[in-house]
């Protein structure tokens, strides 16, 4: 399974603090085995911020948070905090 987050609004709040619910999310599909990309409208050296802040560098990939590059990935599932079309499944967060 190939599964997408997104990093604003949705890994962190407003207030730049992690969104445990979400990381705790991200964690079970690293604990699945699953691929997990960290993504950003914010660009990937924004996302890659976050995931050094957040202890993930070498667990999850980033890219650059795109349709095609959603495509060529091959997304099964797309975290976000907005309605999006990115995976075969997308997940809006509240």
């Amino acid at each position: 399974m190939i599964v997408a987050f997104d990093v604003d609004l949705t890994l962190i709040t407003a207030n730049d603090k992690i969104n445990y619910r979400v990381m705790d999310l991200l964690r079970w599909f690293l604990d699945n085995h699953d691929r997990v990309i960290v993504w950003s409208g914010g660009g990937i050296e924004w996302a890659q911020r976050w995931v050094r802040h957040l202890g993930l560098e070498g667990k999850v990939e980033v890219a650059a948070k795109t349709k095609e590059n959603a495509e060529l990935l091959g997304v099964d599932i797309a975290i976000d905090d907005e309605f999006v079309t990115l995976g075969k499944v997308n997940i809006k967060t509240f």
